[in-house]
């Protein structure tokens, strides 16, 4: 399944497109409260954040099992998997040979940075997990217009590995309600948006944050 949302467009690379720009945290953070908020508004399946790289020493043995997926440490994974949106499991960890179900990213057009090899690790490791996980993706920025990088990289993304890699291109962004409505779409969730606002931040900490 594959959404195009075309906004009118705007000539050249656009100010605000950089890796760490406003606009890229703004979408990165909203399907990441939006994830969690459908999380603790539901019971079919089990959130995880990811899997994060904490070799440090510094770090305890439990604090390191936590931070971590037994999944991929089985496999000896000690690089990082931190989908913006989280992993979305049929089980918690006490379950054997649990299954991942769907991870959810958010790319923002940039300049520079190695956002779209991050994706790519995560989108591998997920798929490592199963075969068959849904991967879906939200793509702003002028990237996300028919003839820009990231609608490009989503459309050879989808060549080559099936319709399970799922990208939505919306060069203005998303609501949070936008994202809602098509994660729980992909997770076959009987929720309402009303249902996750109590789950919500009270305030908007991106807005605040690039008020100052």
């Amino acid at each position: 399944m594959n959404q195009t949302v075309i906004a009118k467009k705007r000539g050249g690379i656009q100010k605000g497109t950089e890796a760490g720009s406003k606009e890229s945290k703004q979408l990165d953070g909203d399907v990441r409260v939006i994830a969690e908020a459908i999380a603790k508004a539901q019971t079919h399946y089990f959130y995880e954040i990811g899997h994060k790289n904490m070799l440090s020493e510094r770090f305890s043995d439990a604090v390191k099992q936590a931070a971590s997926l037994p999944e991929l440490l089985t496999m000896g994974i000690t690089v990082g998997c931190v989908p913006d949106g989280g992993m979305w499991f049929d089980g918690n960890r006490l379950k054997a040979n649990r299954k991942l179900i769907a991870g959810f990213e958010a790319k923002h057009q940039q300049d520079g940075g190695n956002a779209i090899e991050r994706w790519c690790k995560n989108f591998m490791l997920c798929k490592g997990m199963n075969p068959d996980v849904k991967y879906i993706t939200f793509m702003s920025g002028p990237g996300a217009m028919p003839d820009g990088v990231l609608y490009k990289f989503g459309r050879s993304m989808i060549a080559a590995n099936g319709p399970n890699c799922i990208f939505y291109y919306q060069s203005e962004g998303f609501s949070q309600e936008d994202i809602f409505n098509k994660m729980v779409h992909h997770l076959h969730l009987d929720l309402k948006f009303n249902d996750i606002k109590p789950f919500l931040p009270k305030t908007n900490i991106f807005n605040n944050i690039f008020a100052q």
